[in-house]
């Protein structure tokens, strides 16, 4: 009987999450190129993160500065992609200015060091950024 009442619980729950609790019209839909752009570039940011730990780890293992410095370069576009990531759901503009700016430093960086991996992290930041202006754009009401 008590699994019972628990299972009702959350089957009452999920619905309320999924309809939005309260009033279904103050209950705000959040584009799906949002979401999308959101996600990969919160992916985005932790992979990329991973990797120039790596870098900059390995960097000032091996005594190469120039590594160790294009690796905390890319540890900066990290964090810019992640934000870009948590801003796209309810502020496009403002991730797609993160990813442009990320992009911009990715391709320094890639340009200007032996991190050549740098440059495709610039050339995705860029598609992420075109991504969150297509997403930022409002649907205008339609005159009849």
């Amino acid at each position: 009987m008590k699994n019972l009442f628990h299972s009702r619980i959350r089957v009452y729950f999920l619905k309320a999450y999924v309809n939005g609790f309260g009033n279904k019209n103050s209950r705000k839909k959040i584009p799906i190129m949002r979401i999308a752009s959101g996600i990969i570039s919160l992916v985005l940011g932790v992979m990329i993160f991973l990797q120039s730990c790596t870098i900059s780890i390995g960097g000032d293992i091996f005594g190469d500065k120039a590594s160790s410095s294009s690796g905390s370069i890319g540890l900066l576009v990290a964090f810019l992609l992640f934000l870009a990531g948590a801003f796209a759901f309810a502020l496009p503009k403002v991730a797609m200015i993160f990813s442009t700016i990320a992009a911009l430093f990715a391709f320094l960086n890639g340009a200007t060091s032996d991190f050549s991996d740098m440059t495709v992290w610039g050339v995705i930041a860029l598609v992420i950024a075109v991504l969150n202006f297509f997403a930022g754009r409002s649907q205008k009401p339609r005159r009849m």
